[in-house]
């Protein structure tokens, strides 16, 4: 370029310089206010949040709680229950309450009350008739509303002392604890008898200080930390970084402004140099006082807003709006991203406390697995899903699959051949060449997953899941069906459990024969059946000769063998639709439905032919009893109508037959026409 040149090239004017460092300070502006929008934006999503985990973690803590209403609830109907707190029978009360501790191994209290709430039953194995167990007032006021209460307390530990086992050892070292009281869940549950009177109640308690087990096996899986403070005081955390802890006090900064109507307050605290977002829940009592704080808290990097140094570019120049604008974009996609993956986690959450509830109107191990097929076949691509199920003896294993009208199908497996319930652990096949079990249908499933789950600290079935897909279970996938496992096991543990002691509540210990109280409920239905059905029932009613004898000369060991032998060959010489009963002592009862008269008399004659060929062996094989027996017959509707008439009709027989000579059989009806012929009156 010539210097001619040169001069055609006129300066820009001075304005422009103005103009252009006008441009470059309302850029900056623009940039500023436009992070300030944006900074604001995350700050308000990162809020609402945090009161969605908030929420959740308090949900999980109800879920909890209402488990454990539910199975006590399920308890206090329970006839056998009943009886045992009107008796204060300590224990079949504690057998109950060890149950109950070994499904639940975090709640560290439990306790039976009488009516006046004295202590009939705790962990401690032992009574109390002295002074009422209060609870804050809250057992009595239990029972005097009848109705539950589920509840947050402070307890003091002379309290906790009479019905937790090792609550108080543990808490006198504990570094944290500087009040007298223990806060505690609670849940006591009314017993009411068949009038609606009160009979006793039922109380179950989680101590929360100290107690970061729990805190682990509801949150282990959340990326936020949690904490639990008494008053100010903390009590109990849990992080997943054993750096990270929260201070002892809960401090104005945790708590500077109020959110979700009152009920929490949302801060900061710091730790090891680093800034965490909190949100702490009011924990209120009964009396609706706040009695502490259930406190969350998460790394403020996790939802910060934009990076510091973009603010900073902005002041040197005013180009940089173009980058402010891509970095903005990019941070609020990857933001985004984490919502997203947050709300997810809050949908699978949601359901997995519906899952909960409905598992408690569960009462049938039938309909807990098909509730389970119910929500795994709504997120899962699953093409094939069965129960494999060992029973409750430990003695087969049972593969329940139910068909698309939820119909059940059944295959008895052979358990010593499977590999999760011999290992425990899961088994994953991702690709069609590895699978080899013969359960699985390879022409269709090209992935497959077993997993064992437990019941009462053992493995209680299998569940596997067949996919289309290759690669489909992945750690994420595996994860979640395990939240849905962990659910199941307590509640299959408690139906077995209740099912075992309802079985042992109607048996007769020495014979293992039905008891009288089963007997009674088992013949008004027969009542009832042959009554509308028009047909006939006949009642047996035998008692063992000379009994009295067999105790005094040979001691009642020998008596209790030879009610077990008796027992023994008259349940052989009956048929598979007649009950036998033991009726106490050394009588015992036969309700033989759809069977006349005459059928009954010939039966009753094979039962005493068998029992008066029977030679039980006593000491060591060098004594031989012999004994025989008297049965009475009545018939339904030939001699009676109701319950109490069959019975006194078949025992009026029975004595007849006594005093006839022993060792044979009388009805009804001859008993009827020896009256006839003395004249006498019944």
């Amino acid at each position: 370029m010539t210097k001619n040149e040169r001069l055609f090239i006129s300066p820009l004017p001075r304005y422009a310089y103005w103009l252009f460092l006008l441009g470059i300070l309302i850029s900056i502006l623009l940039g500023l206010l436009f992070y300030r929008q944006v900074s604001a934006m995350v700050q308000h999503q990162a809020e609402a949040e945090l009161k969605r985990l908030s929420a959740s973690t308090s949900d999980q803590f109800q879920v909890y709680l209402q488990q454990t209403e539910y199975g006590m609830n399920q308890a206090a109907t329970e006839q056998y229950i009943q009886t045992a707190i009107e008796k204060r029978d300590a224990e079949v009360l504690n057998q109950l309450l060890y149950g109950w501790q070994q499904n639940r191994n975090h709640a560290e209290l439990w306790a039976i009350l009488d009516k006046d709430a004295r202590i009939i039953s705790t962990l401690r194995g032992s009574s109390d008739n002295h002074n009422p167990l209060s609870l804050n007032g809250l057992a009595l006021r239990a029972m005097a509303s009848a109705n539950p209460i589920v509840s947050t307390e402070i307890i003091n530990k002379e309290e906790l002392a009479r019905v937790g086992r090792n609550v108080s050892d543990r808490l006198e070292n504990h570094h944290l604890l500087k009040q007298e009281g223990v806060l505690t869940q609670l849940v006591i549950v009314p017993v009411l008898g068949k009038n609606g009177q009160v009979l006793g109640a039922l109380c179950g308690g989680l101590v929360l200080n100290d107690n970061q087990e729990l805190l682990r096996s509801l949150f282990g899986n959340s990326q936020a930390m949690h904490a639990v403070y008494q008053d100010k005081q903390c009590i109990a955390y849990f992080t997943n970084d054993n750096k990270v802890s929260f201070p002892e006090q809960i401090s104005p900064a945790m708590t500077k402004s109020c959110i979700l109507d009152g009920q929490a307050c949302l801060g900061q605290m710091q730790s090891d140099g680093d800034t965490y977002v909190t949100v702490s829940r009011y924990i209120f009592n009964a009396q609706n006082q706040v009695i502490g704080y259930q406190v969350l808290a998460l790394p403020q990097s996790q939802y910060s807003q934009l990076p510091a140094w973009v603010a900073n570019i902005s002041l040197l120049t005013g180009f940089l709006l173009a980058i402010f604008s891509i970095i903005v974009i990019g941070n609020t996609s990857r933001i985004r991203q984490l919502f997203d993956r947050e709300r997810q986690r809050g949908q699978e959450s949601y359901y997995l406390g519906m899952f909960a509830q409905k598992l408690q109107e569960c009462t049938d191990e039938n309909e807990v697995y098909l509730l389970l097929k119910k929500y795994l076949s709504r997120d899962l691509d699953v093409i094939q899903m069965e129960f494999n199920i060992i029973s409750a003896d430990d003695n087969c294993m049972e593969s329940i699959r139910f068909t698309e009208n939820d119909q059940v199908s059944r295959v008895y497996l052979n358990q010593s051949k499977c590999k999760p319930v011999l290992t425990g652990r899961i088994n994953i096949y991702n690709d069609d060449r590895d699978l080899h079990c013969n359960q699985i249908d390879t022409d269709l499933i090209k992935s497959h997953v077993c997993i064992p789950f437990l019941a009462g600290g053992k493995v209680a079935g299998v569940v596997g899941l067949g996919s289309p897909q290759e690669q489909y279970w992945t750690p994420g996938r595996i994860e979640y069906l395990d939240a849905y496992l962990n659910l199941i096991g307590p509640t299959v543990t408690n139906i077995r459990l209740l099912k075992l002691l309802q079985a042992k509540a109607f048996e007769d210990q020495l014979t293992g024969l039905k008891n009288r109280h089963f007997l009674d409920q088992y013949l008004l239905e027969q009542l009832a059946i042959a009554e509308r059905y028009k047909t006939t029932l006949s009642l047996l009613m035998a008692d063992i000769d000379r009994f009295k004898l067999v105790n005094d000369n040979f001691g009642h060991d020998a008596g209790d063998l030879v009610l077990k032998e008796v027992a023994a060959v008259i349940r052989a010489a009956v048929r598979e639709s007649d009950l036998v009963a033991r009726y106490g002592g050394e009588e015992f009862v036969l309700v033989l439905p759809n069977t006349s008269t005459d059928e009954a008399v010939s039966l009753a004659e094979r039962c005493r032919q068998a029992v008066n060929s029977l030679q039980v062996i006593h000491n060591d094989y060098s004594r031989i009893i012999s004994v025989t027996i008297s049965i009475g017959v009545a018939s339904y509707p030939r001699d009676g109508n109701s319950l109490e008439a069959l019975y006194k009709l078949a025992d009026s027989a029975l004595y007849l037959a006594k005093n006839q000579g022993r060792n044979q059989v009388r009805t009804a009806q001859e008993y009827l026409a020896t009256l006839q012929r003395t004249g006498c009156d019944d």
